[in-house]
C-alpha cells in the first residue's frame, strides 16, 4: 500500500472498527459519541496490550477514568505509574522547567529576557 492508503481491517471489535493510515507515525485517533464504547472497545484493551508487551505508554485521560480504571494494573506489572492532575495538584506529579536555574546565574538572566520580550512592548522592557 501507498503512503496514506487505508487498510482494510477486519478485525474490527464489537464497538470500534480502528482504521490505520501506513506513513503517518502510526499514531491512532479514536472518536465517537459518548457511550459509543471508545474506552471499553479500544482503549482499556488497546492499554492491557501495552502493558503485556512491556512498552511505554503516555495517555491524555482529561476525566481520569482510565486512569482510575488501568492504573493498579500497570503497577502490578512493574510499571511506575505517575498522573499529571491539573484538577488536584497535592496528588499530583509535576514539572518544574525552571528547577536549575538557582545554580545558574547566566539562565536566570536569559529566561527573564525571554519572558519581558514576549511579555511587554517595547516601551516597558526599557525598563528592565
Amino acid at each position: 500500500m501507498g503512503e496514506g492508503e487505508e487498510e482494510d481491517n477486519s478485525q474490527c471489535m464489537e464497538y470500534v472498527c480502528p482504521k490505520q493510515l501506513h506513513g503517518l507515525n502510526d499514531h491512532t485517533l479514536i472518536w465517537g459519541a459518548t457511550g459509543a464504547g471508545k474506552s471499553r472497545g479500544f482503549v482499556k484493551p488497546f492499554l492491557i496490550k501495552v502493558a503485556q508487551r512491556g512498552e511505554s505508554v503516555v495517555l491524555v485521560d482529561s476525566k481520569g477514568e482510565l486512569y482510575e480504571a488501568t492504573a493498579q494494573y500497570f503497577r502490578d506489572k512493574g510499571y511506575l505509574v505517575r498522573q499529571y492532575n491539573l484538577l488536584d495538584l497535592e496528588n499530583s506529579d509535576g514539572f518544574n522547567c525552571i528547577y536549575d536555574i538557582e545554580r545558574d546565574p547566566d539562565l536566570v538572566r536569559t529566561v527573564a529576557e525571554i519572558i519581558i520580550t514576549n511579555t511587554s512592548n517595547a516601551k516597558d522592557r526599557q525598563n528592565f
